[in-house]
């Protein structure tokens, strides 16, 4: 497990709901941008062990990562201002991305074989 060493506060679960909402955003469009920079601000920003006062864990998913976007002057895709989830929490971080990769992996797995 990549993100056992990450504060449990980050590593809540997702309701079916959420997984139901992260798959129809994820088979939407071309996630790969998202996912590199949700990945990215989990490695560098969220394993360490201040983490939670610098991020709240009731804070939105895409508002943090967007803002951690602005920050690198790395344009937003559309997309995700569009479609993705707003109702995902910090607290879900970890199991989105994880999710989310899971969802495009079963995705394009599906498109070659069907």
């Amino acid at each position: 497990e990549p993100f056992s060493g990450y504060p449990s506060e980050y590593l809540m679960p997702l309701t079916e709901e959420n997984k139901t909402e992260l798959k129809g955003f994820v088979s939407r469009g071309n996630v790969d941008r998202w996912l590199l920079e949700m990945h990215e601000f989990l490695l560098l920003n969220l394993g360490r062990p201040r983490a939670i006062g610098d991020f709240k864990p009731a804070w939105s998913v895409k508002e943090t990562v967007c803002a951690y976007m602005d920050r690198k002057e790395v344009e937003v895709p559309a997309y995700v201002e569009e479609r993705f989830p707003a109702n995902l929490m910090m607290s879900q971080i970890v199991e989105t991305w994880k999710y989310a990769v899971s969802a495009k992996q079963d995705l394009m797995t599906e498109g070659w074989t069907g």
